[in-house]
Order: structure tokens, then sequence, then C-alpha cells
């Protein structure tokens, strides 16, 4: 059984429905074990999340969109790590209730449906522990339903539900309930030597393509853009800031390619001296201001930093 301080909630499962809920309260071993704080990925519509905590009617309600994003989590803090057996709920609809769930705690993780809504009361409480997966760190799991696929990069979510893999030769991969199931990202077209990076959110996911294009989702996937502006290249490597602001392209033996704005524009950037120390400069896009980067010709420097 697994012990942590911070549990999670995530894939949660409303049938599309807006989530509504009134009360959260963790169960183990016949017991409420009580937090100490709780949060949730995206703010909701109408209440706080603090509420969830509160024995009371005041309610928490979440957009149906948000609660079906790839990544939306609550996170619930203890003063230690404790065990939780699961979560019993209150809510004022069974048509606003959560149906099912994966319960996150460290590596491990449980998936939990059949949540009954029982009208003016918690649901009922769990008799005995969730069965956990057994992806504790040091052992492993395979992906045998990804089948034979040559990965060359893997990036993973912060609630570790959404997993985007890229390969070479062939489309890239997605998950969005952690491994259990793989789509291939045919919209992302079919990649050389792919690596990827991916916001805390899993909202902006961004594939290299050795000899292609950038390949930016703006939508967890559902679509994506090759980043022309900075060219079809010899792409070795990329990454994304965990609030998807900040893109990186590695481009084999030359320059990195910078956009500070989720990919809206686009500079290449370069360490040089300035001062006793290296600082970041962005140059224009107009190939004279291309490496090396020990020279910067007229006109060319954006911005230091």
């Amino acid at each position: 059984m697994p012990q942590a301080q911070t549990w999670y909630l995530r894939s949660v499962d409303t049938q599309g429905e807006d989530l509504i809920l009134s009360r959260l309260l963790p169960w183990a071993a016949g017991a409420a074990v009580l937090p100490v704080s709780i949060a949730a990925s995206l703010p909701p519509l109408e209440g706080s999340v603090d509420n969830l905590l509160q024995d009371d009617d005041s309610a928490c309600r979440f957009a149906a969109k948000d609660v079906a994003s790839p990544g939306f989590y609550i996170a619930v803090t203890f003063a230690s790590a404790v065990e939780v057996w699961g979560f019993r709920f209150a809510g004022p609809s069974a048509t606003t209730w959560i149906r099912a769930h994966i319960l996150v705690a460290g590596a491990a993780a449980a998936d939990l449906g059949g949540i009954r809504w029982q009208a003016g009361e918690l649901s009922p409480a769990p008799r005995s522990s969730a069965t956990f997966d057994d992806i504790e760190v040091g052992k492993t799991t395979p992906w045998n339903n990804l089948g034979v696929f040559e990965s060359y990069g893997v990036a993973v979510s912060d609630a570790r539900s959404v997993i985007a893999v890229g390969g070479h030769a062939n489309a890239p991969r997605l998950s969005k309930d952690g491994g259990a199931t793989w789509v291939a990202l045919t919209q992302a077209g079919t990649l050389q030597y792919a690596r990827v990076g991916m916001s805390g959110d899993a909202n902006t996911i961004l594939f290299s393509s050795y000899g292609g294009y950038l390949m930016l989702s703006k939508n967890a996937g559902t679509t994506f853009v090759a980043q022309t502006a900075v060219g079809a290249s010899s792409w070795e490597d990329c990454t994304v800031s965990a609030d998807g602001l900040s893109l990186y392209g590695a481009r084999a033996n030359a320059y990195l390619a910078r956009s500070i704005d989720g990919g809206a524009n686009w500079g290449y950037a370069c360490l040089r001296a300035q001062g006793s120390g290296l600082a970041w400069q962005s140059r224009t896009m107009d190939p004279k201001c291309w490496p090396p980067c020990h020279q910067v010709a007229p006109g060319c420097l954006l911005t230091a930093g």
C-alpha cells in the first residue's frame, strides 16, 4: 500500500457534464484522513476548491471542458505521508457527479469507478484499499500496448496522465490515461528521430524532426502546426517550459530556435559573453543573423534575456 504526502485525483469522468462537489473526504482503515490543503490544476467556475474540505453545503463547480482536458487533477496534501484507501464525495446532483477517476500516489496509480451518489450524504466509504499498479521507483511496467515502436524521446505531464513519445520514420504516439491506451498522432506527420517537449498541463506539445519541421500543438495534440518560421532543418531536440510559453528547438551543429510566447513568434538564440558571464541573445529571422554566435550583424539583435 503506497504512502504519499500529496494524493492526486486525475482522469476524472463526469460523462461530459460539469463537476459539482460539496465535499471530498479522504478515507483509510475505516476513518477519515484529514488533509491540510487542496488544489486543482484549473480553477473552478464557481466556488472555491477549499470548499471541498468544509463540512457544509458550499459547492465547487468545474467546467466540463476543464475536467476533460488532459492533465486535469485535484491534489490533496497532508501534514505527512499517509495511506489513502479512496475518497468519499458529496454533491447536489447525480448528473454533475464524479463517476470514476484515477487515484495517484507518487508513481503508483489505481483506477476507481462505480462511485455512488447519495442525496444529502457522502458516497459510501471504501471497505479496503484500492488496488494499485506496481509501478514504483526501481520497477518497470512494459507498455506492451504501444507495440513495436522505435522511440527517441518521451515527455510526461505534471499529473502523469498524459505521455507523448517521439519515434523514427513514424507518427508519434500519445496516451491520455497514463499509458493504458495509445493513439498515433498522424496529424503531426511522419517524423524522423523525433524528440518531444510538453507543458505541465499537457496542452502544449512540441516535436522535433530531423530533416523536417518543429511540430507544435496548443490543444493537447488535437492538431499540429509546422513551425515554418524556423524552417525545415536538422532538428536534434526540443523542450517546452512548464507553463508552455518558452519553446526551444536545437538544430544540429548550429543554433537554438527560441520562442517566449508559446510559438507565436520565433527567434534564433545564442549564449554570448556579456559582462562577466553568459546571456541569451535572440535574433531576427533574417538569414544574415544566423550563426556563428560570436558575430552579430547590424539590425540582428532583438533582446537579451
